[in-house]
Formats: structure tokens, sequence, C-alpha cells
């Protein structure tokens, strides 16, 4: 059964990306889903992005935060303002297959506990390839580090067909995310806080808490530039991607596990320092610094979030380690030189926790 009208908007995040928002919005325009409701969120871009959407595209409506509220932020902005039933968070530099947003909005049609999903996301100057941002679903290790199904380190795999399978995964890519507007506002939207990377992580760690699912869908598939805000070596995406995947530490686990694993989770850290350090990449091992330093005058925020994250989960820590890798993604991919997500013989099945009726069972 196909969606109904106006059931999906886009929300289009933009800051200073005129030289992608053509390619994206001419495919939003493409789509198979009828009324889809584009929104483009402007973050402050002063290279001219607002007046070429209003003069070519004067059926899409432009919101305009007036500054840079990073990923979190301006997304944020786009859910207040739309009332459609569901939500699809796409970055400006990407460019979904003309029938993706209907697969997508299908999918959580026909499954009600599914809070959010992405699409396969392919490299859009290496089609053939996965993009880094997402793969075909996400996951993290115990100590908070991300990969994905096509993408472990800094490897993208060649798209063979080996990830087409629709699985749950821990995390969907924020780079092309449809979410169950109910669940969002549920759940309490994108930290602010966080205000770049890891967001979208957060959240779906939060819906599974709440008792929601998460799943990839691959048939529906998204072209993605790519560094389109920071490049992939940036330290900045190192500072933001090691505070905020610290941040949901402090937020979503309980005080055993947190204290347990930070210990580890900090020699890590300061070995990828050392290592930054070593090849005199200074901004580099900086960046690690920084993120610890940063995360101090956060914690106050994380707290109150942590109090009412922990009082409305549904899921134990138990639950929640058994989607998660068992072991360190780093030290596989770097000693182990394992490669390519098969490699990692995990998990052993698609549904790697099977679902206790009442622990997904909400209360009314």
């Amino acid at each position: 059964m196909s969606a109904s009208p106006s059931e999906v908007t886009v929300v289009v995040l933009n800051y200073n990306g005129l030289r992608f928002l053509d390619q994206c919005l001419r495919a939003l325009q493409r789509q198979t889903v009828k009324d889809l409701r584009i929104l483009v969120v402007d973050n402050g871009s002063t290279d001219g992005s607002v007046a070429h959407v209003q003069a070519h595209y004067p059926d899409i409506e432009v919101v305009e935060t007036g500054r840079n509220l990073g990923y979190s932020g301006g997304n944020n902005v786009g859910a207040i303002r739309a009332i459609s039933r569901f939500l699809f968070f796409l970055n400006n530099d990407a460019v979904p297959d003309a029938d993706a947003i209907q697969r997508l909005a299908d999918h959580l049609r026909a499954n009600e506990r599914v809070a959010a999903c992405q699409p396969k996301i392919r490299s859009l100057a290496h089609p053939d390839r996965f993009d880094y941002a997402g793969g075909s679903g996400g996951y993290i290790d115990i100590f908070g580090y991300p990969f994905c199904r096509g993408r472990v380190g800094d490897v993208l795999e060649p798209d063979r067909g080996q990830y087409d399978d629709g699985r749950e995964v821990f995390w969907a890519s924020g780079a092309a995310l449809m979410v169950r507007r109910d669940a969002f506002a549920e759940i309490g939207g994108f930290d602010d806080s966080f205000f770049l990377y890891a967001d979208e992580i957060d959240l779906c760690w939060r819906a599974w808490l709440y008792g929601w699912r998460v799943e990839v869908l691959p048939a529906a598939v998204v072209y993605h530039v790519g560094g389109g805000t920071l490049h992939q070596g940036s330290p900045l995406r190192i500072y933001y991607h090691l505070r905020n995947s610290l941040g949901m530490f402090v937020k979503n686990l309980r005080p055993f596990p947190l204290f347990a694993l930070i210990p580890v989770r900090v020699f890590l850290d300061l070995a990828l320092a050392a290592f930054f350090a070593a090849r005199r990449q200074w901004s580099h091992a900086s960046a690690v610094g920084r993120a610890y330093v940063d995360l101090v005058p956060m914690l106050p925020n994380l707290v109150r979030h942590r109090r009412a994250i922990q009082r409305g989960r549904r899921l134990t820590d138990r639950e929640m380690f058994a989607r998660m890798y068992p072991k360190s993604i780093a030290l596989c991919h770097v000693l182990r030189r394992v490669q390519t997500f098969v490699e990692l013989g995990w998990p052993l099945t698609s549904s790697p926790v099977s679902h206790r009726p009442e622990a997904f069972q909400r209360s009314n």
C-alpha cells in the first residue's frame, strides 16, 4: 500500500551549500510520492542559497534560522514546522532515487514499531561504493565508536549486493533519515547541544531505549557527496565525533556500565591522540583533548536529559549491549586488519535480541 499524499515532509538543512542544492532539490521534485512537502531550513548561509531557492523553486518553503544552529538545531527547527506523519531529514548534498522516499514511507506505514529507517547510501562520486556517512545501516561498539555495513574505519566497500537485506541496525544515518514524527517527539528530537555529528546515533539510541526499533531499507537508495560541511579528515570532525559520543554515554547508560567503560574509552582516545602526535598531526591530536575539555560545560544539560531518559527507558543495558559490537572496532580495524563488515562475523542474526513483547509495550 502506497504512502498517501502529504504524509512526508522533507527537511533539507542548508549551510552555504549552494553548489549542492540544485541536484538535491531536482531529485526531490522527481519523487514518486504525491504532494511531497519540501522544506529548506537555512542555517544563516552567506552564499546566496536562500535567494537561489526562492528564485528557482517557488513551490519550496524556506525557513531562515538567522544563524548556524548546526545539524541538530537546524533540523529541530524543521521538525517543528513540519506537520506530516513522517519526517525525512536529508543532507543538501544527498540525491535520492526517484522512489526512495516512497519506499521508506511505505516501510514505516507497514511497521508501526519502527521509529526511524535509512536507505542504502552510496557515494555520489563513486556510485558502485558505499558512502562513509551510513552505508547500509550503522552500529557502534561498546566504547561508542561507530561503523557501518559497508564502511569500517575509512575503508569503503564496493556495493555488490552483500548488504541488501533489510534489518534492524543500531543507528540510521542522518544524511538520509526517515523518522516517524510521533516517535521523534516522544524521544525529544535531536540534542541541540551536539551541534554536529553523532546526533542521529544519539537519537536512535534513545529510540531503542524507549521501545522503538531502527532499521535499514536497502531497496531505497540515496547517493551522497559526503564531506559537504567538513571533510573526512577534518580535526573539527574528530572533535565533534569524540565529544558527542562521550555525551551519548553520559545520557544513555546506567551508572555501572558507564563507569566501567569510561576508563577504557579514555585509554583508546589517548591512543588516538598519540597516533596523531606521532604523525605530527598536531591539530588532530589537539582535537581529542578539546573534546574532553568541552564536554565539561555540557555535563549539566546532559545529566538533565539523562534523568528523563532513564525514567522513560524500556530496555535494559543488557538488551542494548546485545545491539553493540562487543569489542573495539578500532582495534579490530588496526590490529586485526578487519576491512569489511562481513569479516567481523557479527551479528550472528539480523535481529541480535529476540523481542519480548512486554519490552516494547508502551503505556497510553
